[in-house]
C-alpha cells in the first residue's frame, strides 16, 4: 500500500457540516457561534448499547441527509457484522430511500464475508491474505484516490467494531494506535466525517480508552428500560473544534426528520 507522506497531506478546511437533524444541529455550536455543525475531518466514535439499533439508525439518517444536501458528498458504508439486506431493511422500515443514491453517491462496502484468520481461513485476493484491518486501510486509500481525482467529499461509516475483537486487534494497544493513526492520516487528507460504531463493553477496556482518546468526536447513547417504557438518551461527550454544551438529550424516531432530540431539562 502506498503511504501518505507529510508533503502529500492536506490540512482539512474549517468548514462544518450540518447533520440535517435540526434539533441536533442547534446543539452543534453554542448560541454565540457563527457556524454550527460537525467540523470537517472529524472521526466520531458512536458508543452504543448492545440492545439498541437506534445509534446505527441515527448515523444512517445523518449520512443520508448529507448526500441529499450536496451532490459532491459521497458515502462509503462499510458493514461487517450482518448482511447488507438487513441494513437496507432498516432504511425501508422508516421509508428512507437510499437506493436513489446507490452507485452514484452511496457505496456499500462488504466486509461481512471477510473471515478473521483467528476464527476461520483467511479470505484471499490472489495470493494475498486479507484481514479486515487491511481491508479498511485499502478502502481509505481508494477514498483518497477518488477525492484527489474527482474532488468529492467522503463520509464513511464502519458500522461495527466487533471485528477488532475477532481479529484480536484490541488485545494489542500498539496495533490499535498504529491502525488509528493510519486512518487519521487519510482523514486529514480527504476531510469529511467518519463514524465508528462501537457496542459498549465489546472491546478490551484499554482499546476502548485508546479509541476515545484518539477520535475527535464521541456520541454516547444510553438506553433506559423501566417497566414497559423504553427511553434512549444521547450525549455529545466530545467534539474537537466546536464550542458546545454537553447535556443529556432524549432521542426518539420521528417521521418528519428521522429523529427528535430534546433536552432532558424539559422532561
Amino acid at each position: 500500500m502506498i503511504e501518505i507522506t507529510l508533503e502529500e497531506r492536506e490540512i482539512p478546511d474549517e468548514r462544518k457540516y450540518l447533520t440535517g437533524l435540526t434539533s441536533l444541529d442547534q446543539k452543534l455550536g453554542m448560541e454565540f457561534s457563527q457556524e454550527k455543525g460537525i467540523p470537517n475531518g472529524t472521526i466520531i466514535l458512536v458508543n452504543a448499547p448492545p440492545s439498541s439499533n437506534l445509534p446505527t439508525l441515527f448515523v444512517q439518517r445523518i449520512l443520508l441527509n448529507l448526500v441529499e444536501q450536496d451532490s459532491n458528498n459521497i458515502v462509503f458504508y462499510l458493514y461487517s457484522s450482518r448482511p447488507r439486506a438487513q441494513i437496507v431493511r432498516e432504511f425501508h422500515s422508516y421509508d428512507w430511500n437510499v437506493e436513489r443514491f446507490e452507485n452514484s453517491q452511496w457505496f456499500w462496502e462488504n466486509m461481512y464475508k471477510v473471515s478473521s484468520p483467528h476464527r476461520a481461513s483467511s479470505s484471499r485476493i490472489g495470493n494475498i491474505d486479507i484481514r479486515r484491518k487491511t481491508y479498511i486501510k485499502r478502502l481509505f486509500h481508494r477514498i483518497l484516490q477518488i477525492h484527489q481525482s474527482r474532488g468529492h467529499v467522503p463520509f464513511t461509516c464502519i458500522d461495527n467494531l466487533l471485528w477488532m475483537k475477532e481479529e484480536l486487534l484490541d488485545e494489542d494497544p500498539a496495533s490499535v494506535i498504529e491502525f488509528l493513526k493510519h486512518i487519521q492520516d487519510y482523514v486529514d487528507a480527504v476531510g469529511g466525517i467518519h463514524f465508528l460504531l462501537l457496542p459498549k463493553g465489546i472491546l478490551n477496556p484499554v482499546a476502548e480508552r485508546i479509541l476515545e482518546a484518539t477520535v475527535q468526536g464521541i456520541f454516547d447513547f444510553k438506553r433506559e428500560i423501566r417497566g414497559n417504557r423504553v427511553r434512549d438518551y444521547f450525549v455529545i461527550s466530545k467534539m474537537v473544534g466546536l464550542s458546545y454544551v454537553s447535556e443529556t438529550l432524549e432521542v426518539s424516531p420521528s417521521e418528519e426528520q428521522g429523529f427528535r432530540i430534546e433536552s432532558t431539562a424539559k422532561i
